[in-house]
């Protein structure tokens, strides 16, 4: 049993006893004996009844996990009950404390509470930042009306888990971003093309990348690739049937605040490549599994980001997407890996395509390296290029 003693209100208690006492001696010693039998009567009584009270109060609650959406806010329940008639002691609970959900109420709450007048504590909170918290009871005290004792009231946890959801924003990303998705080769206007690439951003398109190992030789275009002096090929499909891969690293940068950023960057990022008609394999990690999407239009896109939302971050090690196999490599133009630590995953450096890196992380340096800033806007060489 988990008993607490107050120093303050002891010694304040045994100095009015010793004072009663000199009072029998050397004043009156009836008034004396009186007065002092009297206080420590109460004080027996009130230790009594403060472990009295323990047995007989009880904690419910009703409160299950929850899973919502940033800024939605909710409301946390406790009835505290006592089958004792008359309140003999009071009662003090402390709820956990939030860092990243918001809260207009104390932690700790004092009261009374008889068999006809439960103490009910209903706490409002505002989910503000993506990831699971924690809402719950961190302790409750019973302490004697006197002051002078309190016991920690042994009750099962009550503890619920709520999930805030990442939020899809729509952005329409600049066009040297957006030319990274649709080839990454440095165009101009002479080549050849098939009419441009219809897109609501206007970027042009165009049958040719520049050469690979593994591609087909006889898919060379070698009047194209005199003129810029480097290797072009030709591609079968049409460049309105653009394919890149976007996978999402689920392995955590220990800041929720970055792995937010991170997953509603993968949602706004693919968001902006389906309004631009490109296909896009998207790969990511949902219970623990690992899972490829391809999203065609607007309503893949729907479905896509029910499903992200539920996605979560890993530490290291318990990453399911630390090594990925792409698939259908050669009909890919581009892979980009979203990662709240800048890392490179084993897919990245041997694929045989072009690919980037987006990262909140602002140390993380490299060619390869795009910066995701808070707004979810993409900066192309991050750092590297003394972009902050």
């Amino acid at each position: 049993m988990n008993i607490k003693i107050y120093p303050k209100a002891l010694f304040g208690y045994c100095g009015i006893i010793i004072l009663f006492r000199l009072i029998s001696i050397y004043v009156d010693a009836n008034l004396g004996m009186a007065m002092f039998a009297s206080v420590c009567a109460v004080i027996l009584i009130a230790i009594v009844l403060l472990f009295i009270s323990n047995r007989c109060i009880s904690v419910y609650d009703n409160n299950t996990d929850l899973k919502i959406a940033k800024n939605e806010c909710f409301t946390y329940k406790l009835k505290i009950m006592s089958k004792l008639p008359i309140a003999f002691a009071f009662v003090e609970i402390k709820l956990k404390k939030q860092e990243f959900l918001k809260y207009d109420s104390e932690e700790l709450t004092v009261g009374m509470v008889d068999s006809f007048s439960p103490l009910c504590i209903d706490t409002k909170y505002k989910a503000a930042v993506y990831g699971i918290d924690f809402v719950g009871v961190e302790y409750i005290r019973i302490r004697d009306f006197m002051g002078i004792l309190s016991i920690k009231k042994k009750i099962p946890e009550h503890f619920i888990s709520v999930k805030t959801l990442p939020k899809y924003t729509e952005n329409n990303y600049n066009s040297n971003t957006m030319f990274f998705s649709t080839y990454i080769a440095d165009f101009d206007d002479s080549e050849e093309t098939i009419g441009g690439l219809p897109t609501s951003s206007g970027f042009p398109g165009y049958e040719h990348r520049e050469y690979v190992m593994g591609d087909s030789l006889k898919r060379v275009n070698y009047k194209l690739s005199a003129k810029k002096d480097k290797l072009m090929i030709r591609l079968d499909e049409p460049s309105t049937m653009v394919r890149m891969a976007v996978v999402l690293d689920d392995t955590t940068s220990n800041d929720r605040y970055n792995d937010e950023i991170t997953i509603e960057g993968v949602m706004s990022y693919v968001g902006c490549l389906v309004k631009n008609k490109i296909t896009t394999d998207v790969y990511y990690n949902l219970d623990g599994k690992r899972k490829k999407m391809t999203i065609f239009d607007d309503r893949d896109l729907m479905t896509f980001i029910s499903e992200i939302t539920q996605a979560s971050f890993y530490f290291k090690g318990e990453s399911k997407m630390e090594n990925v196999k792409l698939e259908k490599v050669n009909n890919l133009s581009s892979v980009v890996v979203f990662s709240a630590l800048g890392h490179i995953v084993k897919l990245a450096s041997n694929i045989g395509i072009p690919y980037r890196i987006v990262t909140p992380n602002r140390h993380k340096k490299g060619q390869e390296v795009w910066y995701l800033d808070k707004n979810l806007d993409i900066i192309m060489g991050g750092v590297a290029n003394g972009k902050n």
